[in-house]
């Protein structure tokens, strides 16, 4: 039997029983944040200007200091976007995002 995952442990799961006999408010504060599971890739915080592109599919410049992955994760206003190619030139090209309707919903 798998007991553990990446950095996840069978301590930590529920069961569907737990689940079912739990309050909706509780069931919230079980999940754990989506970027979870690419926390290891480097960030970077769009700009509304970059924003606004990244949202339609569209790469934008980025100039980042440090050495950072060819993937990267994107956040806007500190919420998740999704993952991007960060290439040469400074170009950071959307690969995956979340649903924009979800997106226009958070912000």
């Amino acid at each position: 039997m798998r007991t553990k995952t990446n950095n996840f442990t069978l301590q930590q799961a529920k069961t569907l029983n737990e689940l079912a006999n739990s309050d909706p408010e509780d069931i919230v504060n079980l999940l754990l944040p989506v970027d979870i599971l690419v926390g290891h890739l480097s960030k970077i915080a769009l700009s509304e200007t970059q924003y606004a592109r990244i949202r339609n599919g569209h790469p934008c410049e980025s100039a980042i200091a440090s050495e950072i992955s060819s993937l990267v994760r994107l956040y806007y206003t500190n919420r998740f976007l999704g993952i991007a190619t960060y290439e040469d030139k400074y170009l950071v090209k959307p690969i995956r995002l979340l649903n924009s309707v979800n997106l226009m919903a958070m912000l």
